[in-house]
């Protein structure tokens, strides 16, 4: 079964998880050890933490007027999840949680802000997802199985989404055009998500890999969505084939 993590990002450890069951002295060598695993994975996590914030604002923020969709500057849908406090917003793949923690302080799921409204944050992943404060995790669940579209329709208020975040990717196999296929295919199962659970005007962003079937793709989101652009965040390699779909406006 395919992995819905982006390739090099490693799940948080907390130490206060752990329980040392020795002496004094090993139990401060061995709490030395661990403060240091849990800096260096803290600091991969922070890694994941830049990219999803470069691509949240790679396009400028999300408007919520009668111009914004006019406006050019206006792109990927993390953009989306910039939107007033109040949104509800799904984060596919959301393992370890870099972008699920950038989106909770964008919709307000914490509550931080008294003045507005408590938006709410749902992840989903094959994996297991570390808890985050603010965030409803579906950890070891398949966002292709309607169980989990049921689940979600659950949880959601009003069973309905303003924006569905995608950053899943199959494990990569080494053959171009069979990972290619695989990620397209996961695109697929989310436009179907989409139709189950994203609110009208609502939108979409899904990573995929460039190839053969890219059009097939974005000629299925335009028959679907108001608006449909390919994006390349600053933050991906430029020979990297990895690029986003930002589909908005749903015409549900």
């Amino acid at each position: 079964m395919p992995s819905s993590t982006l390739l090099g990002w490693t799940t948080r450890t907390s130490v206060s998880s752990l329980e040392l069951n020795m002496t004094s002295p090993e139990k401060e060598e061995e709490s030395h050890c661990l403060r240091r695993h849990n800096w260096s994975v803290q600091r991969r996590d922070a890694l994941s933490r830049k990219y999803a914030e470069k691509v949240f604002s790679l396009l400028g923020e999300f408007n919520e007027n009668a111009k914004e969709e006019k406006s050019s500057g206006t792109a990927l849908a993390a953009a989306a999840a910039k939107r007033p406090a109040g949104y509800s917003v799904v984060d596919c793949g959301a393992a370890p949680g870099a972008w699920s923690q950038v989106a909770v302080q964008r919709v307000n799921s914490t509550g931080t802000d008294p003045d507005s409204p408590r938006g709410t944050l749902i992840g989903i992943d094959l994996l297991n997802i570390p808890p985050l404060d603010g965030a409803h995790f579906l950890s070891n669940h398949d966002v292709m199985d309607p169980a989990t579209h049921a689940k979600l329709q659950e949880l959601l208020p009003g069973g309905q989404a303003h924006v569905i975040l995608s950053d899943m990717a199959p494990n990569a196999s080494g053959f171009r055009d069979m990972d290619h296929e695989r990620i397209i295919t996961m695109c697929f199962s989310l436009i179907d998500l989409a139709g189950k659970i994203l609110q009208p005007r609502g939108s979409l962003l899904c990573k995929y890999w460039d190839g053969i079937l890219t059009h097939q793709l974005q000629e299925k989101l335009s028959r679907l969505f108001g608006s449909v652009r390919s994006l390349k965040p600053d933050a991906s390699r430029k020979d990297s084939a990895e690029r986003f779909f930002l589909a908005r406006m749903h015409k549900k």
